[in-house]
């Protein structure tokens, strides 16, 4: 996995490529830490640079939407194509998340 964080206005984006998987969840929580610290009331998460996630990038998707909202923010995750928007749907993510193409 890599990433990168930009802000804009109220929200903060994190832009995800390469492949979301249990190995990266030690950087992905130093991601979620930074990510969720930020002054945006939103967090995007840009998935369209996902090549594949595994159950494991399932679950760390949850752990971003946890601590955002213990924080009092909102998770949106969009850009997602292929396998990973299949993934979305079959994980039902769409009943916790805005999922935006």
């Amino acid at each position: 996995m890599q990433f990168t964080i930009t802000e804009s206005g109220d929200s903060t984006e994190v832009n995800l490529s390469g492949e979301l998987a249990f190995s990266d969840h030690e950087d992905f929580r130093a991601m979620v830490k930074d990510a969720t610290g930020r002054s945006g009331k939103t967090c995007v998460m840009n998935l369209g640079g996902l090549d594949t996630i595994d159950s494991a990038g399932l679950g760390m998707l949850m752990i971003i939407r946890d601590e955002a909202e213990s924080k009092g923010k909102d998770v949106v995750l969009r850009g997602a194509k292929g396998m990973v928007r299949k993934m979305l749907d079959i994980a039902d993510l769409g009943a916790v998340f805005t999922i935006e193409d």
